[in-house]
């Protein structure tokens, strides 16, 4: 008696299957195994780009960015090698501890372009910068809107009396070695600032405070004491 397919068990739809399938060209075997068994098929791909992604993900998530700093002109700094350096001389060690340096700040004639001046505005209202590098038209402009924070915040006026600051929010870091050699930047006179919303106490993996890591980052990255 003739059985409708639905009324067949499980071992015995996949017998049928196998018998359809062996009476098919190479061809028609392909085609057929496409139409009806893409799930099966694509399976293997699908989880292995299934682990990559939760890997990715997880990872990312661990990750910290411990210092941000964005760097005008800069489409010429070693990037690379200034992360390795500030990681080495403040002793970052934690694996997920980040760097982050933007160096796709554009200026023309002094100030920033438009669009650099909107992401600008935008990075630091959502806390995504620390320090700031950049040419004095930038900072006399944003100065006149309180983006600095006081470098009293952090140096003792001795240790300002030893640095060539500018009204206590900026300092010229035009002639150290190291922005010469590794920032390159097409600026006669560079200066160095701090963002006035940065949380200061906040402590990364490494367990330094953001007060720490921009001391450091100034006195042994920069000034190379």
């Amino acid at each position: 008696m003739h059985r409708y397919e639905s009324d067949l068990t499980a071992k015995e739809k996949r017998k049928l299957e196998i018998e359809k399938i062996k009476g098919l060209s190479f061809k028609e075997k392909v085609e057929h195994m496409w139409a009806y068994h893409k799930l099966i098929l694509t399976s293997p791909i699908l989880l292995v780009l299934l682990i990559v992604f939760v890997h990715s993900f997880i990872q990312n998530s661990r990750m910290e960015s411990v210092l941000n700093i964005g760097i005008s002109g800069g489409f010429e700094a070693e990037v690379e090698e200034i992360v390795e350096l500030t990681k080495e001389r403040l002793h970052i060690e934690n694996r997920f501890s980040q760097i982050m340096i933007d160096t796709t700040y554009v200026t023309i004639d002094g100030s920033f372009d438009i669009s650099s001046a909107q992401k600008f505005v935008v990075i630091v209202a959502a806390g995504g910068m620390d320090i700031l590098i950049t040419n004095p038209g930038v900072y006399e402009f944003h100065k006149e809107h309180e983006f600095f924070m006081d470098l009293r915040e952090f140096f003792s006026e001795e240790e300002l009396s030893t640095m060539n600051h500018t009204d206590h929010y900026a300092i010229n870091i035009t002639y150290y070695p190291v922005v010469k050699e590794k920032f390159n930047l097409p600026y006669e006179t560079v200066y160095f600032m701090v963002i006035a919303n940065v949380e200061l106490d906040e402590v990364n993996h490494d367990g330094m405070t953001k007060r720490e890591l921009i001391r450091g980052f100034y006195r042994y990255v920069i000034a190379g004491e």
